[in-house]
């Protein structure tokens, strides 16, 4: 009733996909709702039957039972072909952009076009409860991106801490050879325009970084070290396969190459079997996920994009190094292909793509190919209009996480303005997005494949799933056993915000890996007064008898009304015995719940080891699930939020201050009194009244069991002397 005519028959369009469009609109303006639908429903069976043989989409069915269904895998323009095992109440269709779409049927089965990327829900009430079954709809741009970015994840993460020799060595090597390389690379830097170019100031970050974890390696056999080596010589050979053509040190660039994949070799190698197993797994799955994506751009016409020509060479390289009798052991130590595969092809083509093009992503519709490293004009998320548009493009495309705000010549860098700069950091939130800084000052968009979500309110079967993990309920029960056990120990912890900013601060600044940089903390400074775009620091202090003292520190944002961001993190590692990090994320998500936030978000999840307790304190889920959740609580109608006051909001911290403790802990409880139950037992039934006892039941099966008990008494009587 409150739609509109165009608009119900958009809805029935989607609903009946072999009807044309003309035709539904004839029936939908001539007849009343409910005639239409039958009519509508009529003439689709007779239609689909007749098209059926000759569909270019997939077709694929969900059984509703009870309210429960297995979702299927749908691509984009394939057919749900919905089977209801009764009539539900307000069945509906979310989708990814949260719009609500009614179901409306007179007969069996329901059909649902889908004609957009992401997480779709199937919606209704059962027994008077709600229900849901989500369905994504995926793509050949989207299923390469995924394969791409789970590789180098696991890639990145496969050494597990085994330091060989074999290892230490190469990394012995590695780090003589970069400091030679990079001295060539400087020299030539100096000559072509001194230190004003943008070429120095690539080498010298590179120098930093790949020589820091080259050396934190050998010296403490550190796993997120080695990881981080990983990706920064992965990085720096993408780099400088542009580069050595510029230069003139191809020469120098191959033999790095070439160490770097012995580096590879004997990192991979002294890694777990089960995770070089993973790693071919992935390697497998994405050849065939690139074979897809080549297929899809060929059909399409788009035959001169650079990958087409370029996979069947990177093909067979991939395949030959994956051999168990080659010179690699059957393991992907060579990076060159599979850069090449996020670059498009080459690194020249992807180069090129990006000099040619200003807009980046910022042209509408879905994207024809993935999207690396795109530059995002900031008028592109001035408005949550261009900003969703922005976010679908991203949602479905992106590799690697990562934006150039701005040009691939300009990027956007933090002003003196410090307040224009705090209102373009809250667009980046407000598009559901994540913000980077880097040395120069300059800032990115981050939008990862993986985020970790914490459910608070309005999004219960979400929250349900958070707690189905044992993981995580072992989790909370432990962060509450050291609560429960701090008064013993002459220790309190309290939760506090927006108290201490410069110890805060000091927290964070201490830990080598932060991202935070000077003129970052400007801006903070300035947010951290502001009431427009604040900066919130969730602050965990600890009290003991000679004192109190900060051991935690969450500094984040809220945006898009109830929701929150954690942008980064830290605490003291002497007070580790209280779990201060577990405590302030459970303590910090608990006042924002009670603050009526709906969603917080602790950013891009991976395998690397100083993220995982993300999994943990929060849900994972993939890119496309966190943006139907954000949408979904932006539209939602949410009790209203406070905002967040200054000063103390624990005095002292009890294990019912802890998120998700309470209902933790009763559903362990629940699943233990289950488990106690002898296996092939049943509940006791509670007892009938005799006016019960035949209620409801049989008439001939009463008439048979009577019948048995007077031929059984009969029987008895005869054998009697």
């Amino acid at each position: 009733g409150s739609l509109s005519m165009p608009q119900r028959c958009e809805e029935l369009t989607r609903q009946f996909p072999a009807l044309e469009a003309e035709v539904i609109s004839c029936v939908v303006e001539d007849c009343e709702d409910a005639d239409a639908v039958a009519t509508l429903t009529e003439l689709h069976a007779e239609a689909f039957q007749e098209a059926a043989q000759s569909l270019t989409c997939g077709v694929h069915e969900l059984v509703l039972d009870n309210g429960a269904g297995v979702a299927p895998q749908l691509n984009v323009g394939d057919i749900l072909l919905l089977r209801l095992d009764q009539q539900y109440e307000d069945l509906c269709i979310l989708s990814p952009s949260a719009d609500k779409f009614q179901l409306s049927y007179c007969g069996q089965p329901l059909y649902w076009k889908t004609d957009t990327f992401g997480v779709h829900v199937v919606q209704g009430v059962h027994q008077g409860s709600l229900f849901e079954v989500e369905f994504t709809a995926q793509s050949a741009v989207s299923a390469h991106g995924a394969a791409l970015d789970h590789f180098f994840d696991v890639a990145a993460w496969c050494w597990d801490g085994n330091w060989t020799p074999e290892l230490e060595d190469r990394t012995l090597e590695m780090l003589v050879l970069l400091d030679e390389f990079l001295a060539r690379l400087e020299t030539f830097t100096t000559g072509a325009g001194g230190s004003g170019n943008p070429y120095q100031s690539m080498v010298s970050s590179l120098r930093k970084h790949v020589q820091r974890y080259l050396a934190n390696s050998i010296e403490d056999h550190d796993r997120s070290a080695v990881g981080q080596c990983h990706v920064a010589m992965r990085e720096m050979l993408q780099s400088l396969s542009t580069f050595a053509l510029m230069t003139g040190t191809g020469e120098e660039a191959a033999t790095f190459a070439a160490r770097a994949a012995q580096w590879e070799l004997a990192r991979l190698q002294a890694s777990p079997e089960k995770n070089q197993a993973e790693l071919r797994s992935r390697v497998q799955r994405l050849v065939e996920a690139t074979d897809d994506y080549v297929v899809y751009l060929m059909v399409a016409g788009d035959n001169s994009s650079k990958i087409v020509s370029a996979w069947p060479g990177l093909r067979d390289t991939i395949q030959a190094m994956m051999e168990p009798d080659g010179p690699s052991c059957g393991l992907p130590i060579d990076m060159a292909p599979f850069v090449a595969l996020m670059s498009g092809g080459s690194a020249m083509s992807d180069v090129f793509a990006k000099l040619s093009s200003a807009l980046g992503t910022a042209s509408t519709g879905r994207p024809r190919t993935i999207l690396h490293l795109p530059q995002v004009p900031l008028e592109q998320i001035d408005t949550q209009e261009t900003s969703d548009m922005l976010v679908e493009r991203l949602n479905e495309g992106l590799v690697n996480n990562s934006c150039v705000l701005g040009s691939v010549l300009a990027h956007y860098k933090i002003a003196e303005d410090v307040e224009r700069c705090a209102v373009d950091l809250y667009k980046i939130l407000s598009a559901g997005a994540g913000y980077v800084s880097q040395e120069d000052g300059s800032v990115g968009l981050v939008f990862d494949r993986r985020q970790a979500t914490s459910p608070l309110s309005g999004l219960p079967l979400d929250y349900a799933q958070f707690l189905s993990c044992r993981k995580r309920r072992d989790r909370l029960k432990d962060v509450g056993r050291v609560v429960r056990a701090l008064p013993k120990k002459g220790l309190k912890l309290s939760l506090r915000i927006n108290t201490d900013l410069d110890q805060a601060l000091d927290l964070l600044l201490r830990r080598e890996d932060n991202w935070v940089n000077e003129k970052l903390v400007r801006v903070w400074r300035h947010m951290y007064e502001s009431e427009s775009h604040p900066l919130v620091v969730f602050e965990l202090w600890v009290t003991t008898a000679e004192g109190e003292t900060m051991v935690a520190a969450d500094f984040g944002h809220p945006h898009n009304g109830n929701c929150f961001y954690i942008a980064t993190r830290s605490y003291n590692k002497d007070y580790k015995h209280v779990e201060p990090g577990f405590v302030l994320a459970y303590a910090g998500a608990k006042a924002l719940q009670a603050a009526g936030y709906a969603l917080q978000s602790f950013g891009g999840v991976s395998n690397s080891p100083v993220m995982s307790y993300k999994p943990v304190v929060a849900l994972p889920t993939t890119r496309e699930k966190f943006v139907s959740m954000l949408r979904r609580v932006r539209r939602g109608k949410h009790a209203s939020f406070e905002p967040l006051a200054r000063g103390a909001v624990r005095a002292e911290i009890k294990e019912g201050d802890l998120w998700a403790y309470d209902d933790a802990m009763s559903k362990a409880q629940e699943l233990a009194r289950a488990a106690q139950q002898p296996k092939g037992t049943k509940a006791p039934k509670a007892k009938k009244t005799p006016g019960e006892q035949y209620k409801g039941a049989d008439p001939d099966q009463k008439a048979r069991k009577r019948a048995q008990a007077q031929a059984a008494a009969a029987a008895r009587a005869t054998k009697a002397p």
